[in-house]
């Protein structure tokens, strides 16, 4: 079925008497749904970004990778090689694994594979770690995405995963001249073996290249773009130096025909920062979703440089694409998600996870954290309390859910003419709220061929097929839609 969303008056050849809003997603009763560790855990302080859930099929779970951080970070007795600028545990940001069979309840199952002061964990080591190689990398290994394999060669790559490896420097600070994005396999989303290389972003300055994507946060295959060489579209975090004292980080796409031609030459910027609707976009989640839109979930910050003393604030925001190369904001002046009143656990910053369609539902997950919060600028090397940069803590993972394609709506009375379609042999539907909407099929002259209702007859659980009262329209027609008082539409299918 053709879908087209009811976004704004973008989408629809004209329109009389509707307002066009944002339909913004619900939250869940149980949040926050992932909560960080007891005190004595790895992931006491934080279960944090990035990460990401996806839901496989086969074992029948949502599945979740994501970071995590100690609440005691630093550990001098067992390190004392590092004695005189404390060992930070929270340096080896780890990877921790959590699973659910409804996307709300989550276990952190032990793994076997990492012990946090004496007792098993959820924390997943590749073999790469395990063997002690990557000279120079300081055997670290973060996972920033991980998808179902759409065409694994067998039982060991069902799951496929990007990693980032990554190098320190002298004083213990993130070095871009060690800097490399790998891909991994997994049978199971737990235990990860290390492919090939896909992304390379080393360089001789420490800053790294710019722009650049260092953050590489959503996989999306493609086959169905006409284009071989868009077969594969990745997208993360851009970071654009363009104005002074500060970056411009937004979200930018590397397209390629397979995962290891990915160039850095590549990178197509997708989304900045643009006042007054945020200062800067750090995190988004993209899919493409069964209606064949890209949606991306992404944050709408806004940091104080000035002071650096407050903390940032974001809200998540919407915007779609037909390409996946082209996205278009969705009432950028409102939140898809919002953040939660004052002294709750999303109170403060909101941070995208994952966007994902499980049956007729769009789940949408977030990390949250409140106002406790850890400013610039940084200590100098060597004296207690030093950090890689401005920390948000406790941080939580949420939930927020919308049916299917109710991403926006125009809402009555007056009535939609959409753009011209062919409906299909199966006819029109509509994903609307309302019992007396009228439908009118109008030829390319605007005259009525046809006259509806909406039947009984439904299609994933929000489609209703229009019911003609004399023969179904055939060939080039534009659907017009009569919306009363509070009605509301939200996509047309044929």
């Amino acid at each position: 079925m053709t879908v087209e969303l009811i976004t704004d008056e973008s989408c629809v050849e004209s329109a009389l008497g509707v307002s066009f809003r944002l339909n913004q997603a619900s939250k869940h009763p149980d949040n926050p749904v992932l909560m960080p560790g007891c005190p004595h855990e790895w992931d006491s302080l934080q279960v944090n970004w990035p990460s990401r859930v996806c839901y496989d099929p086969y074992d029948k779970l949502f599945k979740c990778w994501y970071h995590g951080l100690d609440a005691v970070q630093y550990d001098v007795a067992t390190h004392p090689e590092r004695r005189g600028f404390e060992y930070w545990l929270g340096r080896l940001w780890r990877t921790g694994y959590a699973e659910s069979a409804d996307g709300i309840d989550w276990t952190k199952p032990a793994l076997g594979q990492h012990t946090h002061r004496g007792q098993d964990t959820n924390v997943i080591v590749t073999d790469y770690q395990a063997a002690g190689t990557g000279a120079g990398y300081d055997h670290f290994c973060g996972v920033s995405e991980v998808w179902l394999n759409p065409a694994p060669e067998g039982a060991d790559d069902r799951f496929l995963g990007i990693f980032t490896e990554i190098g320190w420097d002298a004083q213990g600070y993130r070095s871009f001249k060690m800097f490399r994005k790998v891909i991994y396999a997994s049978p199971d989303g737990k235990r990860w073996k290390r492919g090939k290389v896909a992304y390379d972003a080393s360089s001789d300055n420490d800053l790294g290249p710019a722009p650049n994507v260092v953050d590489m946060s959503s996989v999306v295959c493609d086959p169905d773009d006409q284009d071989s060489r868009r077969h594969y579209k990745v997208y993360g975090q851009t970071d654009r130096p363009i104005r002074q004292g500060s970056g411009n980080r937004g979200v930018g796409v590397i397209c390629a025909p397979d995962l290891y031609s990915l160039k850095y030459e590549d990178l197509q910027v997708l989304l900045e920062g643009e006042e007054p609707y945020e200062t800067e976009i750090h995190w988004s989640a993209v899919n493409k979703l069964t209606n064949g839109y890209f949606v991306m979930v992404h944050d709408s910050s806004r940091f104080d440089y000035d002071t650096c003393e407050n903390p940032p604030t974001a809200d998540l925001k919407l915007a779609v694409s037909h390409t996946g190369t082209d996205f278009t904001r969705v009432h950028p002046d409102t939140a898809l998600v919002t953040r939660g009143r004052k002294c709750e656990y999303d109170s403060n910053q909101l941070v995208t996870s994952s966007v994902l369609e499980k049956g007729d539902t769009v789940y949408i997950y977030y990390h949250g954290t409140s106002c406790i919060y850890r400013p610039w600028p940084i200590p100098k090397p060597g004296t207690p309390g030093n950090l890689r940069a401005s920390v948000l803590y406790p941080t939580f993972m949420g939930l927020a859910t919308l049916p299917r394609d109710r991403f926006a709506y125009a809402e009555g009375s007056g009535s939609v003419i959409a753009s011209p379609m062919t409906p299909s042999e199966d006819g029109v539907w509509i994903n609307a709220d309302g019992e007396d909407i009228a439908v009118t099929a109008l030829s390319p002259a605007g005259r009525t061929v046809a006259k509806g209702r909406v039947g009984s007859e439904s299609r994933q659980t929000v489609y209703r097929k229009i019911v003609w009262s004399g023969d179904a329209p055939a060939g080039e027609v534009r659907i017009k839609i009569e919306l009363g008082n509070n009605d509301r539409l939200y996509s047309i299918g044929w």
